[in-house]
């Protein structure tokens, strides 16, 4: 999953299409890589309400714009410790995520 701000309240965080667009490009360019599909979304449109995380402190206290949480890919099997065999696909992955979000603020 590919997080956005905020996670404590189910009110969206003021440049809300901002971040989506963003994370939208992430999630894309992601998927080009082994096919993976993140959601994108706060916490609380796609889990439930949490306290304390990151991304609304790097947000809200420490003025970043695009401050996201990324949960990795599994799907339930394996929780937050992945196999070694996904270690790597995974950084690709979100390489290619963060490639993609560079590029996108250049261009901007």
């Amino acid at each position: 999953m590919w997080l956005i701000p905020w996670s404590y309240t189910k009110t969206k965080v003021e440049d809300y299409e901002d971040l989506m667009f963003m994370g939208r490009k992430a999630i894309e360019a992601l998927k080009k890589v082994n096919g993976i599909h993140y959601d994108i979304g706060s916490s609380t449109s796609l889990l439930y309400a949490t306290a304390g995380s990151s991304d609304d402190w790097a947000k809200g206290r420490a003025g970043i714009k695009y401050s996201y949480t990324v949960e990795l890919r599994d799907k339930g099997s394996h929780g937050f410790l992945l196999p070694a065999s996904q270690i790597l696909p995974t950084g690709r992955e979100i390489f290619a995520a963060v490639k993609a979000i560079a590029r996108a603020l250049a261009q901007s």
